[in-house]
């Protein structure tokens, strides 16, 4: 790895261009900082890693043209009323990014004279997200002779629900990259059982950083200390036999009060009427406040894992994410804080001690794996790379 690192030194001295095309946009804690995180160590490799601003816009969508405007209308009102705290993250902590792009010859033209175009992390391989914007997300705008690669892209499933012309698509064009890898296990076999393309599982890039990386987010703002302790519970996937699982897991740590990083939203354009959402700063602060955390979420629990916290995990409906919930946790070895169907948590299991000297020798060593990859992808000879292609 010594000689990587020296190679990439070398290769450095002109600070290198590296375009990274991801969901930056969303209004969700995980695709930011997953943005962030990988930014910040492409950055450290002495690279000078820029976001591709591509933001979908209406033609961007599929439906008719009434439905369009309709869909564009409700997102322009969520990011009015819900996106501010997201857009203030964006603005101090992903500003190094492109002009805006809006279609393929405007993502050639941003990318031409880059060393590397890097496709992820985040569901940016699942196809009902965005179905036109395929050829984008597979990186099928890279100029010649820059490096097209995936870093922990992710499907969204365990299999791949699209048509045979999207797979024939996705295929041609997985067959164009120079290194591949998935952030679930379960994509690494639909890379190569689908599309014949060899790839390797690597970790979300939040878990690449260590915890320190994070504490300039939270320090950003000032936060109200908390005297009591209390439970961090952050559900994507609220319902109605979670929130008993919460309130039952409360009165068996005796901790009383909770306090709720993701309020339910009853109205969907009626913001104001809803319990406000924290900033990205303030859900980092109360998960690294928390005295427990109670998550349905892979970056409530990778996070959770960062911060060393006593955790729970409550599993999703089928077709949810519980694959990329059990890969995290498998591989940190705490599958057990994984509890499935409508099964109450055991008070010895809640109360069990994590060993983090054990889960962090874990995480060390698929953290090695990962910036193995990502540094042996980034450095080699196109020529010396092991490659995908046709």
């Amino acid at each position: 790895m010594l000689v990587i690192i020296n190679s990439i030194e070398k290769m450095n001295e002109t600070k290198k261009k590296i375009g990274i095309l991801t969901f930056h946009y969303a209004n969700n804690y995980g695709a930011v900082l997953q943005c962030y995180a990988l930014q910040m160590v492409l950055n450290r490799l002495g690279f000078e890693a820029l976001i591709i601003d591509r933001v979908p816009v209406s033609n961007d969508r599929e439906g008719d043209f009434l439905l369009r405007i309709y869909q564009s209308f409700g997102k322009w009102i969520r990011d009015l009323l819900f996106g501010r705290n997201f857009d203030h993250f964006r603005r101090y902590f992903l500003s190094r990014k492109t002009p805006r792009v809006e279609n393929m010859k405007e993502l050639f033209l941003a990318t031409t004279g880059y060393w590397a175009v890097i496709a992820g992390s985040d569901q940016i391989w699942r196809p009902d997200f965005f179905r036109k914007m395929i050829p984008d997300y597979f990186l099928s705008f890279a100029p010649s002779g820059v490096r097209r690669i995936a870093y922990a892209a992710s499907f969204g499933n365990d299999t791949l629900d699209a048509s045979t012309d999207t797979i024939n698509l996705m295929g041609s064009l997985l067959h164009q990259f120079d290194a591949i890898s998935i952030r679930e296990e379960s994509g690494t076999a639909i890379c190569q059982k689908t599309f014949g393309v060899d790839a390797q599982t690597v970790l979300d890039p939040c878990l690449l950083l260590e915890a320190s990386a994070y504490f300039p987010i939270i320090e950003s703002e000032s936060h109200a200390s908390d005297e009591a302790p209390f439970i961090a519970c952050y559900f994507l996937h609220p319902d109605h036999s979670k929130k008993e699982h919460l309130n039952a897991i409360s009165a068996q740590l005796g901790v009383g009060k909770i306090k709720n990083l993701y309020p339910e939203r009853p109205y969907p354009f009626f913001f104001p009427f809803g319990e406000k959402r924290p900033s990205v700063s303030a859900w980092l602060n109360n998960l690294s406040r928390a005295d427990y955390v109670v998550t349905d979420s892979f970056h409530g629990v990778a996070f959770s894992i960062l911060l060393k916290k006593a955790f729970i995990c409550l599993g999703n409906p089928k077709g949810c994410g519980n694959t990329r919930l059990e890969n995290i946790l498998g591989k940190m070895g705490l599958l057990d804080r994984l509890v499935l169907g409508q099964t109450l948590p055991e008070t010895s299991l809640l109360k069990k001690t994590i060993d983090y000297t054990k889960v962090n020798d874990s995480l060390q060593r698929e953290r090695s794996r990962s910036l193995d990859f990502l540094m042996k992808a980034l450095a080699l000879d196109k020529t010396t790379l092991t490659t995908n292609k046709a």
